[in-house]
């Protein structure tokens, strides 16, 4: 029940997403290591409704920081 409370609030962002965007466009999202299943669960459904591409780095809070100052 808690991954299901977890992946609403993801999953609405992702529906947020205008559908103007085309295949060729990606998303990049930085997330913490302890998100990584639902996370990965919820980017395998959105990249197969949507057929846009999505890389996600996962991390300790240090290292997803200064990932994202790059």
């Amino acid at each position: 029940m808690k991954k299901t409370i977890f992946l609403i609030p993801i999953f609405l962002i992702f529906v947020a997403i205008p559908n103007t965007q085309s295949s060729s466009e990606g998303i990049l999202i930085f997330a913490g290591s302890a998100s990584k299943p639902p996370t990965e669960e919820v980017v395998r459904v959105f990249q197969k409704k949507t057929g846009i591409h999505v890389d996600v780095i996962f991390g300790g809070s240090g290292f997803v920081l200064s990932q994202m100052k790059k």
